[in-house]
């Protein structure tokens, strides 16, 4: 089960990174690429319930008797991003942990442990909620995300043969009883659902599959033709053939993958909010704003753009984007990094440049555009932000980086 990855994983000179909760799937994976490469487990305790603590213990003390190395990493559920539910909170204060700890290890790989089971909830979950055709495909086996590789080896393994291992190894695991509670909808689904509902559900993931490699191909076609992206501020120009020669549902579809692109968030607008914002030709989605550009800036075929909404992007203390603090991004607004020295200065934050309320009338970077650069503050002096072609030249440089997503990576073109 894991040959397939093996020169993968041996190409790569630091230890596999592997996510792991204490549970028989996540141990299983650990003792199975511990057999042949060098591993470090991670594990993230999300104190969300009383014996959590006591379980990353002995999970730690099961993975050293297997001569793994790992580290426990404990949450503060106080500190999780509001607004969304307790897992998805969970899952993207994981994604942290993996993120910091990848780049602390120089390691450029972390494997998780989602089984053919998790596979045949996930897409028959997608399957009822319309989603199309590149949701069917399920969870990708190999994917990019924020500078690191997320590799899942054991999609096509079913958990009894996972479970069988453990035993036959006399190796134990820890049992979740969220896993058993119905108040998650993935759990209804693992209880309800039918043999023959998971067997569609993997002929259906093989058939999107299938149907997708032409339309990613489709989609890079027309990024490239039509969209022109500023990476170094993370926002794009589109042409004005874009409306008239793409047909409607790649158009559609690009324009979803775009909107995540420029948030760098984890989940696309619906289609069919996408297609209002399409047939507008303006209009704001997912905190994302499609324009016209004024007379001032039509100096090419590129008349349109889009660029993060202004009322999205937060203040926040700069201390926030180089803390310890695992539950938050340490990325301003999801895409911006700051690359300069750790600074003491209590009151410094770093909010959108249209704090500074002054127009910023330049050639080359619409005033729209300008107004979402992250800049620094201190109380209420502007003390700077990224020098930018089209920002003014006396501006006070500040280090920060664009650090948002790839757009091949987010349309399954870049491994």
């Amino acid at each position: 089960m894991m040959r397939p990855w093996k020169a993968l994983i041996s190409a790569e000179k630091e230890p596999l990174l592997i996510g792991v909760s204490g549970g028989a799937d996540s141990m299983a994976l650990a003792y199975l690429a511990s057999r042949w490469t060098d591993v470090f487990a991670i594990i993230v305790d999300h104190a969300l319930r009383k014996e959590s603590m006591e379980e990353a213990a002995l999970t730690a003390s099961r993975l050293l008797q297997l001569g793994i190395k790992n580290r426990i990493v404990r949450m503060d559920p106080l500190l999780y991003p509001k607004g969304v539910g307790k897992q998805e909170r969970a899952r993207f204060a994981r994604f942290e942990v993996f993120h910091h700890l990848a780049k602390e290890l120089k390691a450029g790989v972390i494997a998780l442990a989602h089984h053919q089971g998790d596979q045949d909830e996930t897409v028959y979950m997608r399957w009822k909620g319309e989603s199309r055709k590149f949701g069917l495909t399920g969870i990708e086996p190999l994917m990019s995300r924020g500078g690191f590789l997320v590799l899942h080896p054991l999609l096509t393994v079913p958990k009894a043969r996972l479970c069988k291992t453990l035993s036959e190894k006399g190796i134990e695991w820890c049992e979740d009883p969220s896993n058993q509670s119905r108040s998650y909808e993935r759990v209804r689904v693992r209880q309800d659902i039918s043999p023959l509902k998971r067997q569609q559900s993997r002929c259906l993931a093989q058939l999107a599959k299938c149907n997708v490699i032409f339309d990613r191909y489709i989609l890079l076609e027309t990024w490239q033709k039509y969209f022109r992206w500023h990476e170094e501020a993370g926002w794009v120009e589109i042409s004005d053939l874009f409306f008239s020669n793409v047909p409607s549902r790649i158009a559609i579809l690009l324009l979803r993958y775009v909107i995540q692109l420029i948030t760098a968030g984890q989940h696309k607008p619906s289609f069919k909010s996408t297609a209002s914002l399409y047939l507008a030709r303006s209009g704001t989605l997912g905190g994302v704003q499609l324009k016209r550009k004024t007379k001032h800036f039509l100096n090419s075929s590129y008349s349109f753009f889009m660029v993060r909404e202004v009322r999205d992007l937060p203040i926040l203390p700069l201390s926030s984007l180089y803390s310890k603090n695992y539950e938050q991004s340490h990325l301003w607004a999801g895409t911006w990094s700051w690359t300069g020295n750790v600074l003491e200065a209590i009151d410094l934050e770093v909010r959108p440049l249209a704090e500074l309320k002054r127009k910023i009338r330049q050639k080359k970077l619409p005033f729209e555009v300008a107004k979402t650069m992250p800049s620094l503050w201190e109380k209420d002096k502007f003390l700077g932000c990224p020098l930018l072609e089209g920002l003014p030249e006396d501006f006070i440089k500040q280090p920060f980086k664009w650090e948002g997503r790839d757009f091949l990576e987010l349309i399954g073109l870049r491994k």
